[in-house]
């Protein structure tokens, strides 16, 4: 399974993700994880495409390890009535290349809110926030959300 792993990190990777560092990756997880914990459970469909998600990140020899473990604090972060989700957002997308790199982020994470078919209301609220803090505005946001949908 690894080698399938490395095979599909090395083509498929976008070019305009293909130089994030490990900070820069941490941060796409953290955003894909806004989503994922948005609705309050993580189904076996947001588990896989979590996984897909990671295939189109570079390839570093930890960003399984990161995810893992931002998986494993994310829903002490992400959760719950204190929760800063805008802090969160703002922060990861402070950490991304200005561009096309956010688009891409910003589509992954659309694609990451319909995994379990149905776009929960909480998921909408979820892509708001990281459309905003990526800089993209609510009608390119919009049209990313359905296109993925």
């Amino acid at each position: 399974m690894r080698a399938w792993n490395d095979f599909a990190d090395q083509y498929g990777t976008d070019k305009a993700l293909a130089d994030l560092d490990s900070a820069q990756i941490e941060a796409v997880v953290d955003l894909l994880l806004l989503v994922v914990y948005a609705d309050g459970k993580v189904s076996v469909m947001e588990t896989m495409e979590l996984d897909e998600a990671l295939d189109k990140l570079p390839a570093i020899a930890d960003k399984r390890d990161i995810a893992n473990a931002r998986l494993a604090e994310g829903k002490a972060r992400m959760t719950g009535p204190d929760a800063d989700l805008a802090g969160i957002a703002k922060a990861a997308a402070d950490a991304l290349p200005a561009g096309d790199a956010r688009r891409i982020v910003f589509e992954m994470c659309a694609t990451m809110a319909h995994a379990d078919i149905q776009l929960a209301a909480d998921e909408s609220s979820a892509l708001g926030i990281i459309a905003a803090a990526l800089g993209i505005d609510a009608a390119t946001a919009k049209g990313i959300i359905d296109a993925h949908g």
